[in-house]
């Protein structure tokens, strides 16, 4: 088992989609040569090159192919738990007021505070 840091996945992700060190860079607001860096320290882990390199191109190897769909699929299902876990912390320190005037809106409120619970 191959152990992959999101940081290596979001850095192989924004070159394979952008084709460029330097576009996938400014994307991760980080400098070219730590994203070249990143992508390199993936490769050595996996033990497979995943972009062909030219001094006017870029472009993924056939191991690169492979690889993105998986990788946008796990950053993507990590985002989403992160965001629902932030969403629950925040609802818990939610607060709901409500005021009321006369008796015909309290199956409103109820209802409303049911809702909100």
């Amino acid at each position: 088992m191959v152990d992959v840091e999101t940081r290596l996945l979001r850095a192989f992700v924004a070159v394979a989609e952008e084709l460029n060190f330097t576009r996938g860079a400014e994307r991760l607001f980080i400098a070219q040569q730590a994203l070249s860096s990143q992508v390199q320290q993936l490769e050595g882990r996996l033990g497979v090159k995943l972009f062909e390199r030219t001094t006017r191109r870029v472009s993924l190897t056939e191991a690169g192919e492979q690889l993105l769909p998986h990788a946008v699929a796990v950053l993507d299902a990590l985002d989403a738990g992160v965001g629902l876990l932030e969403a629950a912390r925040r609802a818990e320190r939610a607060t709901l007021r409500v005021g009321m005037s006369g008796t015909a809106i309290v199956p409103v409120a109820s209802q409303t505070m049911r809702l909100f619970s």
